[in-house]
């Protein structure tokens, strides 16, 4: 297998391992939700980073809320239904630490 693939398919193993194991869902390939309360949830997405010809990988964490009741205002205001919910507040993990990074 390919030394990069590899190292991609291991990180990401690694951190589904990771959130699973405390309880988050899996959502889809990169993206895990946490119920906070029945009609609360965290987010947290994995945007990955490949650089081309180069064995290197950068995961980009941006974690968010979604509110159903705030959702479902939301879906009556625009007149459709948007599945699954996005979250309605959300930031790159790397923005909110002291050396604001990307």
């Amino acid at each position: 297998m390919d030394l990069k693939l590899n190292l991609y398919g291991k990180a990401r193993e690694a951190v589904e391992d990771a959130l699973l194991s405390r309880g988050w869902s899996r959502k889809r390939r990169g993206i895990y939700s946490y119920p906070i309360n029945e009609e609360t949830a965290a987010f947290v997405g994995l945007n990955e980073s490949k650089w081309k010809g180069e064995v290197r990988l950068e995961i980009n964490p941006v974690i968010g809320i979604v509110n159903l009741k705030i959702q479902r205002l939301i879906d009556e205001l625009r007149g459709k239904s948007q599945h699954p919910f996005p979250p309605q507040v959300s930031e790159p993990l790397g923005f909110l630490t002291p050396g604001p990074t990307f």
